[in-house]
């Protein structure tokens, strides 16, 4: 299930924006792709408690687009608020 979740999140071209202009899965390589998947690392690693390395992928992906990298830090702070940590 986990290998076809992948594949769909691959191949699905996930529109977003106003008129749907813009999509996650672009054929080119812009600061926005390269920032989410940094961020999304980072979530992953802030889960599984490797705080230093998960504070090192959101700081790089605030360098390259904070936009992408900000709700990472909103749900790092949630997490610190509600104790999930």
């Amino acid at each position: 299930m986990a290998t076809l979740s992948l594949l769909f999140l691959v191949s699905n071209p996930l529109i977003f924006g106003g008129s749907h202009i813009f999509q996650v899965n672009e054929p080119f390589l812009t600061s926005r792709n390269v920032a989410t998947a940094l961020t999304l690392l980072g979530l992953e690693r802030m889960v599984r408690g490797r705080y230093a390395i998960s504070f090192v992928l959101l700081t790089v992906g605030c360098l390259l687009h904070p936009l992408m990298a900000i709700g990472r830090h909103i749900a790092g702070l949630a997490a610190e608020r509600f104790g999930l940590k």
